[in-house]
C-alpha cells in the first residue's frame, strides 16, 4: 500500500524554517520560534534623507503552531536574528504563507 501524496504533509515546509527568532513583547512575554527570514526590498524608507540609511527591513515567515503567539504581535514588540535586533511594523495575514512578521532594524 503506497503512502498518499496528500496525506501527513503537515511537516513537508519544515526545511525553510531554518532560523531561530527571539520575540519579546511589550507585555513582557518572550519565546523563540523557528521562522524563515527574507530581506524586503520593497519597503519605503520613512523618509527622504533615510535613503542611504543601514536600516534594514525583514518579512519573517513562522510556523503554524505559533501563530497564537505571533497574532499578539504589536508594532514596537522586538525581534532578534544573529544578535541584530528588529523592531515588528506590523503582522499581515498572507494568503499563500500565512502570518506574516514585517520588522525593521534599529
Amino acid at each position: 500500500m503506497s503512502k498518499s501524496p496528500f496525506s501527513d504533509i503537515d511537516s513537508a515546509f519544515d526545511p525553510m524554517y531554518d532560523e531561530d527568532i527571539w520575540i519579546s513583547r511589550k507585555d513582557g512575554q518572550q519565546t523563540t520560534v523557528q521562522a524563515s527570514v527574507f530581506l524586503d526590498n520593497t519597503a519605503l524608507p520613512i523618509s527622504e534623507d533615510m535613503m542611504d540609511s543601514d536600516c534594514e527591513q525583514i518579512n519573517v515567515l513562522v510556523r503554524k503552531c505559533d501563530w497564537p503567539f505571533i497574532k499578539a504581535l504589536v508594532r514596537g514588540d522586538v525581534l532578534k536574528r544573529d544578535g541584530k535586533r528588529y523592531t515588528v511594523q506590523e503582522v499581515v495575514s498572507d494568503g499563500a504563507m500565512g502570518l506574516v512578521i514585517k520588522a525593521r532594524s534599529n
